[in-house]
């Protein structure tokens, strides 16, 4: 009976594990893509686009400290202080960081954050 049970453990962490990997890789892939078309501002709508897709709260921030986001945020924002916004230009691709806890809301998150390179030049995440 213990090797049963051993057996129907693994058996499910390894599809729970086959799960999230094919989630994770489903977000980078949304916003590696996005990043690679989105201009300044967003004026195709397809940060929201990927958030009605996929699930995603969306927030892309420019180096000149404007940013669009599928949630309410102050119009004071500054997304070039914000530690996915310096992680994936500092890496100069895509990041996912660990969890943490989202400043207006203390909800927990994992960001997935890519920048967005224009001409040679990083310029927005």
């Amino acid at each position: 009976m213990i090797d049963a049970i051993n057996e129907n453990l693994s058996s499910i962490a390894s599809s729970n594990t086959t799960t999230i990997s094919q989630w994770i890789e489903g977000k980078e892939r949304a916003v590696s893509e996005t990043a690679a078309v989105a201009e300044h501002g967003d004026p195709q709508g397809m940060f929201g686009q990927m958030s009605r897709n996929d699930g995603l709260v969306v927030t892309a921030g420019w180096s000149d400290r404007t940013f669009f986001s599928t949630v309410k945020t102050p119009p004071d924002y500054d997304p070039t202080v914000r530690p996915w916004y310096k992680a994936a230009m500092a890496a100069g691709k895509l990041i996912v960081t660990r969890p943490s806890l989202e400043s207006m809301t203390g909800q927990s998150y994992v960001a997935f954050a890519a920048p967005m390179v224009r001409d040679g030049q990083a310029v927005a995440s």
